[in-house]
């Protein structure tokens, strides 16, 4: 017997939450959903027992591998020494002194609002500071699941996703990022102005809310667009008064010129990452080739998120729509940021069971490790996939427009 789940089990019954009672997932296909997430965290956690884990060439990496940026600036930042944050030799130099003097290149790569976030980890040991960081991110991911979902399935699979085993490899913010993204988008009908908020936080990093504007415009949506604003401002304010303006200034003359550059250089980042730009990078090199490849995927995202949002509908699908044509739009993102999209997965599980989307389902649900392969063999075709994806939820969403169901809090 092939066991399935409805969409009313995957979100809980009578549970609150973006997934509307839909056809069944086959059970198989969540058991190779599970074992897949389950061998990348397995991967995940003999990358941290290890201690040290090689991902370049002659490259050094201490346990969770970026967490070493986020820790190295809040010890920063605790002691005062902001404006060292956006100066990469400066940030090298105390990498070096707090976390190993072999340690491998690294730099901060975000605005000073990012730092509000990091803060309280410069209060802790680097181990500590680590778990912490990790334990909370997940909670707060399991509780943003379950306001996109409701109860049921749906948030627990997301916890054992692929890219949840790679944002704890690479000690990473994905968690952070990616919960806001889910519950903003949860929140967008029932509560306008707290999903404004906080797509607003979600500015420190902008590249994964570049079509919010777009999807919000085109349901007439002002609200939240106009708390984003406030909120994105307020944050800017805070963190001038908290570190003050010069930090602004050092990371606009410095760390944005310095990510550029980094951008379309050599290293790991070629295999992270599964924008066309990056894939134009790897088969044309540097110069106008990467941009041109980016060009029509960018275009192609701005208009499925304004067909999503504008056609109304099932807002599990039109959220689920908006995600994965932000991967397809965006230049910059890159594997430990797509947690969203395996939320988008179990969207498109629910949403049609044939075995074109149910294969759909499994690329993008291995995607944030499938990238890392196909990068580094020089075959790019992760940006393919996710379009495709973006497509078929498209077209899934228009034909479902008639039947759907919005929800609405009780």
């Amino acid at each position: 017997m092939v066991t399935s789940y409805s969409g009313d089990q995957l979100r809980g019954g009578r549970s609150r939450g973006l997934l509307a009672a839909g056809r069944n997932i086959d059970g198989r296909l969540i058991f190779a959903m599970v074992l897949f997430g389950l061998g990348a965290w397995s991967v995940a956690a003999l990358q941290v027992a290890s201690g040290r884990g090689i991902m370049a060439a002659g490259g050094i990496y201490a346990i969770g591998r970026d967490f070493a940026i986020i820790w190295t600036a809040a010890q920063m930042a605790r002691q005062g020494n902001v404006a060292e944050i956006f100066d990469t030799g400066r940030f090298m130099e105390a990498a070096h002194r707090l976390v190993d003097p072999a340690l491998s290149f690294h730099m901060w790569s975000y605005p000073p609002t990012a730092l509000i976030n990091v803060l309280p980890l410069g209060y802790l040991p680097y181990w500590p500071a680590y778990l912490l960081w990790n334990l909370v991110g997940l909670t707060v991911l399991f509780g943003a699941g379950r306001l996109f979902f409701g109860k049921g399935l749906a948030a627990p699979l997301l916890l054992v996703s692929p890219a949840a085993a790679v944002n704890v490899t690479l000690g990473q913010n994905g968690f952070v990022s990616a919960s806001l993204m889910l519950a903003g988008l949860a929140l967008v009908d029932a509560r306008p102005r707290l999903a404004g908020v906080l797509f607003g936080l979600l500015g420190f990093k902008p590249q994964l809310g570049i079509l919010l504007p777009v999807g919000l415009l085109a349901a007439r949506r002002y609200w939240p667009i106009a708390t984003a604003a406030l909120t994105g401002l307020g944050m800017v304010l805070v963190s001038a008064i908290l570190f003050g303006p010069q930090a602004w200034v050092a990371f606009l003359a410095s760390t944005v010129p310095a990510q550029t550059q980094m951008m379309v250089g050599d290293g790991p980042f070629r295999w992270m990452a599964p924008s066309a730009f990056m894939s134009g990078l790897i088969l044309f090199g540097p110069g106008h080739g990467p941009m041109l490849a980016q060009a029509p995927f960018t275009i192609l995202g701005c208009v499925l998120a304004w067909r999503a949002f504008r056609q109304g509908g099932d807002p599990a699908l039109r959220a689920a729509v908006l995600i994965v044509a932000t991967f397809v739009a965006s230049p910059q993102a890159f594997n430990y940021d797509m947690i969203p999209v395996a939320a988008a997965a179990l969207v498109l599980a629910r949403a049609s069971p044939t075995v074109l989307d149910l294969g759909l389902v499994c690329l993008l649900w291995c995607a944030p490790v499938l990238v890392v392969v196909v990068n580094s063999l020089g075959l790019p075709v992760i940006p393919l996939v996710m379009a495709a994806a973006a497509i078929r939820l498209d077209r899934i969403s228009r034909a479902a427009r008639p039947a759907a169901l919005t929800w609405r809090p009780s």
